[in-house]
């Protein structure tokens, strides 16, 4: 530990990973302690493991005394915060790298082909609900239900009203051709605009979830492939 200092309303300490590792918990000498772990495991390149943590360490941490700053320690600077329970990670990938690399490489393989996996079931799941979507089945939807209806407020119900709109207009229509799909869609990314440039509500998991509704609407109206030109509309 380096340096102390207040940070997001309470203490943190900086703190150099050593890359001694023991068997017990007998103290190392002040060399072996001083030798900060140099992270070259997977995509690292030769990175001091040095970063900020909160509050104190858990009752899991064992003392093993403690040594002279240098000026070469105080020399340390890095603005990556986490937590004390990550720090023993990255000490045993690195030691995994440089000890059983190639055991270490068939865990990681196996974990990002069942990953990979799971991301296509998800993707195929999704494509098969975006398949049975019909624009009578999402009429009586309940939009943008995880937003906060106390701070989102009217921009809630404005936003669900829009939607709403979009879905009774392409209900009405003599003929759901891409044309008259598209028009509709633009109208309604165009009044989300003006809202926005109004109200400056739409953040980033508001995107989202707007995003995501024109989605399921264009799929509702058998022209699923219009979504993605929202982003050329958008000013949120």
């Amino acid at each position: 530990m380096l340096r102390t200092r207040v940070q997001g309303g309470g203490p943190s300490s900086f703190v150099v990973i050593s890359s001694w590792i023991g068997s017990s918990a007998v103290r190392p000498s002040d060399d072996e302690i001083r030798r900060p772990l140099i992270l070259t495991h997977h995509s690292w390149r030769g990175k001091i493991e040095a970063l900020w943590v909160g509050a104190l360490p858990p009752p899991s941490f064992i003392p093993a005394g403690s040594i002279e700053i240098t000026e070469a320690d105080n020399a340390i600077e890095e603005e990556v915060y986490s937590a004390w329970e990550s720090l023993p990670l990255q000490l045993l990938l690195q030691w995994r790298w440089d000890n059983d690399r190639e055991a270490l490489l068939l865990e990681d393989a196996a974990k990002n082909a069942a990953q990979a996996e799971q991301v296509r079931i998800a993707a195929e799941r999704r494509a098969e609900m975006l398949r049975t979507l019909t624009l009578e089945g999402i009429s009586e939807r309940t939009w943008f239900e995880n937003w906060d209806e106390e701070l989102d407020g009217p921009n809630l119900a404005a936003s669900r009203q829009l939607l709403a709109n979009l879905v009774d207009s392409l209900r009405k229509a003599p003929a759901l051709t891409k044309t008259v799909v598209r028009q509709w869609l633009r109208a309604t990314v165009k009044d989300f605009n003006r809202l926005d440039t109004k109200n400056r509500f739409i953040e980033t998991t508001h995107r989202e979830d707007i995003c995501e509704a024109l989605e399921i609407i264009m799929a509702a109206a058998r022209q699923p492939e219009l979504a993605e030109e929202v982003d050329k509309w958008r000013e949120w």
